[in-house]
C-alpha cells in the first residue's frame, strides 16, 4: 500500500526514476522516504526548474558606494557596552553547513583551529559569549542555527562539551530548512534508494527561522533588543560587538552591516554598494565580469567593500519579517559536488558529480528594511578571519596567522605590552576584560604558549 502511494505521488510529480530501490526497502524506510518526499511538491519543483530554466532578469542598478564610514567611534562603543550591560543583545551563529570545501567529515564549527589548545570554532565563540556575560556581568543568550544534515551532530558534541561553560538554557538551536538538488534537465535525485538527495537551503531564511522556532519570543520576554548574527566559519567574529550595537541603536536603523576593505582583485567575495541610496550586497559570481576587476582613475578597486556576513539587527525589524506576507527571498543557484544515483543501461550505481543547489542569501534581507540599513568598515585584522577552503586563502593556515594576529594586538591593548616572539594563544577573557582582569594583567609579561587569565 505504501510503495504505491509513493510510486502515485512520483508519479504526479514526473520523478518516477527516484521510485529506484523502494521494492528492496522495509517498511520504516519506505515510511522515511515517503516522508521525506512529502516535505516537497509540484509547486516547489515548478519553481526550482524556473530559477534553473529561466534566463536570468539583468542585476538590479548596483553602484559602488561614494561614501563609507569606518570603525572607531568612542560614541557608538559606549553605547553599545551599555546595552550590554543591562543584557539587551543575544547572537545568532549561523553553522548549517558541513564543511564539505575543506573536505571535513564534520559540521564546520567542530573543526579545531587554534594553534596550542586547537579549539573548534564553536569553542571560540562560546567562551567568549562567556566571558562577555562576566563582563557585562548578565547572562548573554546564544542560538545556534543548524542544518538537517548537521542538528544532531552538533547539538550532541556542545551538550557534550556543556556548552564550554554557558549554561544550557542560554544556548539554543533552531534549523534551517533543505531542498532537493536538481540536475541539469530540472529532475531531483537520489542520494541512496529511498533517499532524495538534498542540502541545505541557505541562510537566508534565519531570521523568519529564529522568530518561528520561538526563540525570538524568549529573548523578547528577557528584555533582548538587538541581535548580533555570525557565520560560524568566521574565526574573528565577535558575538558581542559594543560598536555595531550602538551604532544600530544610535543609528535608528534596522541593520548594521560591517564590512572590510577588499584585499585584491582575486579575493571572490560579495561586494558592497547601493541601489537608489540603499545598501545592498552582490555575489561576487553575479557582478558583469567587466565589473569584477574594475578600478577607479586612481587605480584602486571600483568595488572596494567586502561583505563580511556579519551583522546587527534590532528585535523589532525581525519580528515585522516574519509577520511580514510578501517577504520573500530569491534563490541563488549554484553548482556543487555530491553522491548521487545514476542510472545507466546496466543498472544504478552511485557518483560524485556536479548538481544544482538552490539557496537564499542572508544580505538579501537589505530589500526589506523600512528604516534603512549601516555599513561600517572595520580593519580587516580585527573582524575577518573565514575557514573556506583547505588551502590557499581563507584556508586554516591563514585563519591561524589571523588569530595570532588579533591576539597580539588584544594583548597589547589590554596590558600595554607586546607579546614575544612565537606562538601565543590568549584566553578569550582577554577580549572581554573585567576590571580585575585589567588590574591584573597591566604591564604584565606571559609565559609562551595559553595565556590564563
Amino acid at each position: 500500500m505504501l510503495k504505491q502511494q509513493i510510486l502515485d505521488y512520483l508519479t504526479a510529480l514526473g520523478q518516477r526514476q527516484l521510485f529506484v530501490g523502494v521494492d528492496q526497502l522495509s517498511s520504516t524506510q519506505q515510511e522515511s522516504f515517503y516522508a521525506q518526499l512529502k516535505k516537497y511538491d509540484g509547486l516547489l519543483l515548478k519553481r526550482q526548474r524556473e530559477a534553473l530554466f529561466r534566463p536570468r532578469p539583468p542585476p538590479p542598478a548596483i553602484e559602488p558606494l561614494k561614501k563609507i564610514e569606518h570603525s572607531g567611534t568612542p560614541a557608538y562603543l559606549s553605547v553599545g557596552r551599555e546595552l550590554l550591560s543591562k543584557g539587551k543583545v543575544g547572537c545568532i551563529i549561523l553553522a548549517g553547513g558541513h564543511g564539505s570545501r575543506l573536505g571535513a567529515s564534520q559540521p564546520k564549527g567542530m573543526i579545531p583551529v587554534t594553534p596550542i589548545r586547537s579549539k573548534s570554532l564553536f569553542q571560540i565563540f562560546l567562551e567568549k559569549s562567556l566571558a562577555a556575560s562576566k563582563q557585562t556581568g548578565h547572562s548573554l543568550p546564544v542560538a545556534i542555527m543548524t542544518s538537517p544534515l548537521n542538528h544532531i551532530e552538533t547539538q550532541t558534541f556542545l551538550e557534550k562539551q556543556r556548552y564550554f561553560g554557558l549554561k544550557e538554557q542560554n544556548c539554543s538551536f533552531f534549523l534551517q530548512g533543505t531542498l532537493p538538488y536538481l540536475d541539469d534537465r530540472g529532475d531531483w535525485l537520489l542520494e541512496a534508494p529511498g533517499r532524495l538527495a538534498e542540502g541545505a537551503d541557505g541562510n537566508g531564511a534565519a531570521l523568519i527561522n529564529f522568530f518561528n522556532s520561538g526563540i525570538w519570543a524568549k529573548w523578547k520576554e528577557r528584555g533582548i533588543e538587538y541581535v548580533n548574527i555570525i557565520p560560524v566559519d568566521n574565526a574573528l567574529g565577535d558575538p558581542f560587538d559594543a560598536e555595531a550595537i550602538g551604532s544600530c541603536h544610535s543609528s535608528k536603523v534596522d541593520t548594521v552591516l560591517k564590512g572590510i576593505v577588499r584585499r585584491d582583485k582575486e579575493e571572490k567575495v560579495g561586494v558592497v554598494g547601493s541601489v537608489n541610496g540603499h545598501l545592498r550586497v552582490t555575489e561576487y559570481t553575479e557582478l558583469p565580469e567587466n565589473e569584477k576587476n574594475a578600478v577607479d582613475v586612481d587605480g584602486t578597486l571600483r568595488w572596494k567593500i567586502a561583505n563580511t556576513g556579519l551583522f546587527t539587527f534590532r528585535m523589532d525589524f525581525i519580528e515585522g519579517l516574519a509577520k511580514n506576507p510578501h517577504f520573500f527571498l530569491p534563490w541563488h543557484l549554484a553548482q556543487k559536488s555530491a553522491e548521487v544515483m545514476l542510472g545507466t543501461s546496466k543498472g544504478y550505481f552511485k557518483e560524485k558529480v556536479k548538481v544544482w543547489k538552490c539557496e537564499s542569501f542572508f544580505f538579501d534581507v537589505l530589500n526589506f528594511t523600512s528604516q534603512g540599513s549601516k555599513l561600517l568598515v572595520y580593519p580587516r585584522e580585527e573582524i575577518y578571519a573565514p575557514l573556506k577552503n583547505a588551502t590557499g586563502q581563507h584556508s586554516l593556515e591563514e585563519l591561524q596567522k589571523s588569530l595570532q594576529n588579533a591576539d597580539r594586538q588584544t594583548f597589547a591593548k589590554v596590558t600595554g605590552k607586546e607579546l614575544p616572539p612565537g606562538t601565543f594563544e590568549l584566553d578569550p577573557a582577554f577580549y572581554y576584560p573585567t576590571p580585575a582582569l585589567l588590574e591584573k594583567w597591566r604591564g604584565r609579561d606571559p609565559t609562551p604558549g595559553y595565556v590564563e587569565p
